[in-house]
Parts: C-alpha cells; structure tokens; sequence
C-alpha cells in the first residue's frame, strides 16, 4: 500500500514538530508491505528525487508512523 502526502500535509505536520529536520517536499510517499512494515519511501522537491537518508530522523520516523496504515478490526461472531 501507498500513502503519498502533498506539500501542504508535509507542512501541516512540521507545524507540530518543527525539529523534524523535514526539507521542504513538494510530496512524499511511504511504500507499506501487507503487514504494516515500511517497505520504501520516495521523496520529491523542487528539484527532483530526494534521497531520504538526507533527512532521517525522528521527524522521518513519526510522520512515516502518522501515515502507516491501520490494521482493521475483525469480529467473529458466534450463532
């Protein structure tokens, strides 16, 4: 699964982690496995592909938490 955020998300959460160490993106998306795991990340600015170690960090790690998919609950109901 993919979840791609603009540059107007990216700014939103540096709002509330301005030391995230976060460059100005115009996107960035996290690549999921089917279990949840982080599998790629694709950061784009103004002048092209980013390469993300530039930037790895505690900022990274929780906006690539924020957008992690959830695991859906499931209900078993017994007749």
């Amino acid at each position: 699964m993919q979840v791609t955020l603009s540059r107007a998300e990216i700014a939103a959460f540096k709002r509330t982690f301005p030391c995230s160490g976060l460059p100005d993106l115009l996107s960035i998306t996290f690549d999921y496995e089917a279990n949840g795991d982080l599998c790629g990340i694709t950061a784009v600015d103004d002048t092209g592909y980013v390469d993300s170690a530039e930037f790895d960090g505690a900022g990274l790690l929780a906006l690539s938490q924020d957008c992690q998919p959830k695991p859906r609950l499931t209900t078993t109901f017994k007749r």
